[in-house]
């Protein structure tokens, strides 16, 4: 009895209890109350505080985990991460939308090529996938600006950044992708781009129409006076045969 009372049972349910920490019971604790002050109970006092210490780390990460999806869900960027074959496993709310999937599991386990007929077209999965290869393969992270794809058969343009993640060992164990769709801002800059051109066009139109202008008003004032005198020399001429001929070079005066 006293070995039962003092081995066979404290030891009964330390194991029970480990097990149910095993299966996810964080914090178990061992009850101690009927456990003596010797090695079996100095055991499951150290049990118990690896327990705890345990449970609060699990809270932490939990919490932890819990802050960066509420970062990764808030930005404006598209971010998704693949395995060394490409198989997505996880992403943010911006790439489901993206892509039309309204959950994560049902992106987590497959390959870009499933998402083909939700938004994105063979030719850029096939460009995507070529890029994520080579990075793995060459270990060093790749950045493009405005790369040109098509969504929904409508060309659009991304901000693209391409790193590589590793385990412990420092080995390649998949792939980062981030997303940024620019397209409004480079249709935005190809309209100022547009706009300036016709600006200056503008400008030259109106610089050679003051031109003209001003050469008019130039011309305009010695035909005024030679105007003024064939119309004194018609008066002159009135009368005689030469008046016929003032009157046609002053009727080309006044078309000039």
């Amino acid at each position: 009895l006293l070995l039962f009372r003092s081995v066979i049972r404290p030891a009964s349910v330390l194991r029970d209890t480990i097990n149910r920490v095993r299966k996810g019971k964080l914090g178990e604790q061992v009850e101690v109350d009927f456990i003596y002050n010797d090695e079996i109970g100095e055991i499951a006092s150290d049990f118990n505080s690896m327990s705890s210490r345990l449970c609060e780390q699990h809270s932490e990460l939990s919490e932890s985990r819990e802050r960066l999806r509420l970062v990764i869900d808030n930005i404006p960027q598209m971010i998704f991460w693949q395995n060394n074959e490409l198989v997505f496993l996880g992403c943010n709310k911006n790439f489901l939308e993206a892509v039309n999937i309204n959950v994560f599991q049902d992106v987590i386990g497959k390959n870009s090529y499933d998402l083909i007929g939700l938004g994105l077209e063979k030719s850029a999965i096939e460009q995507l996938d070529t890029l994520s290869k080579q990075v793995i393969k060459s270990d060093k992270p790749y950045f493009y600006t405005k790369m040109e794809l098509f969504f929904y058969g409508k060309k659009a343009y991304l901000n693209a950044s391409f790193i590589p993640l590793h385990n412990a060992e420092g080995d390649v164990v998949g792939i980062l992708c981030s997303y940024e769709n620019v397209t409004r801002k480079v249709k935005a800059e190809e309209e100022r781009k547009q706009l300036e051109i016709h600006l200056m066009h503008t400008g030259r139109l109106t610089a050679m129409g003051e031109m003209a202008a001003g050469i008019a008003h130039e011309m305009n004032q010695p035909l005024a006076i030679i105007n003024s005198a064939s119309d004194g020399l018609l008066n002159y001429l009135k009368g005689t045969e030469r008046h016929q001929s003032a009157k046609r070079i002053a009727e080309q005066i006044a078309r000039a």
